[in-house]
């Protein structure tokens, strides 16, 4: 691993953002950026380019989180996290510095980079054995913080994590169908960019569309997606409208009590057929 100077961490952090291809894992137990224009900047270059970002912080902290959850990211709320960790496809950098603004301008920190696959691979392992294990805690979902979910039930949903194996059949399965979209590097999740006009399907703990910011009214979509037909399904479905700022983000199909990958793969792949069939195929731009 290569050293990086105390005066200089938070400019590797976002260069780290900025050298992203696919996807972000930022691990920082305290997050504070409401001033921080600069590393807010970084963070929506990369949202623009369509990066899949995963930020774990602290869930038993007293912090506002408001502004991070407006970039519309995946944030875990992990009890008693105290790592730093920072990845994307690359390189990886391990440091003492939270993504606060307070640390960037007058905290004494220690950080490294990774110098090879193997060292961010190692990082990497040790963010999926204690973190991407974990459940993830329930925000407290406020006015001001304007993420809110809808869904088709009142019973607590249950996602199921996903071995990289079973990811990778259904990536196989899909690219049978449709011969498009690609795998994470380290086969976490599957992401498809062209088989819908008005978004991208990601598929991960569960059938998610994540809605094109370009487009500005979704609400013909949003209403096919809730009345899709699920019939012949295998599995039941909690359907979830993921909104911030009063714009939906995603529409994700969750799927109860999954036993048989292959069965899953027969629901999704009917699911998108039927989504297509429904919304006039991908001519919707």
């Amino acid at each position: 691993m290569i050293f990086i100077p105390p005066m200089e961490i938070a400019t590797r952090i976002m260069t780290l953002i900025d050298n992203a291809k696919t996807n972000l894992v930022l691990v920082s137990p305290y997050i504070s950026i409401d001033g921080w224009d600069k590393f807010k900047r970084c963070l929506q270059r990369a949202v623009d380019r369509g990066i899949i970002i995963t930020i774990y912080a602290r869930e038993n902290a007293n912090q506002n989180l408001d502004s991070i959850i407006s970039f519309n990211v995946n944030l875990v709320l992990v009890k008693d996290l105290h790592a730093k960790i920072y990845l994307n496809e690359s390189y990886a950098i391990a440091s003492s510095q939270n993504l606060v603004q307070y640390s960037d301008s007058n905290s004494i920190d220690f950080g490294y980079c990774t110098e090879t696959e193997e060292e961010r691979s190692q990082l990497l392992n040790l963010i999926n054995q204690y973190l991407v294990a974990t459940k993830p805690a329930k925000l407290n979902i406020t006015e001001k913080t304007i993420r809110t979910v809808k869904k088709e039930t009142v019973q607590e949903t249950e996602c199921k994590t996903f071995k990289n194996f079973e990811i990778k059949q259904i990536f196989e399965a899909f690219q049978k169908e449709y011969k498009i979209g690609r795998l994470s590097s380290e086969s976490q999740y599957i992401y498809c960019s062209n088989i819908f006009s008005f978004g991208d399907l990601m598929i991960r703990e569960g059938f998610e569309i994540r809605f094109n910011y370009q487009i500005k009214d979704h609400s013909s979509i949003i209403k096919i997606l809730e009345n899709i037909d699920l019939n012949g399904n295998h599995y039941k479905y909690n359907k979830e409208l993921v909104m911030n700022k009063n714009h939906p983000n995603s529409f994700i199909f969750i799927p109860q009590a999954v036993i048989d990958i292959q069965n899953l793969i027969h629901d999704y792949v009917l699911m998108t057929s039927k989504i297509l069939d429904e919304t006039g195929g991908n001519d919707l731009r």
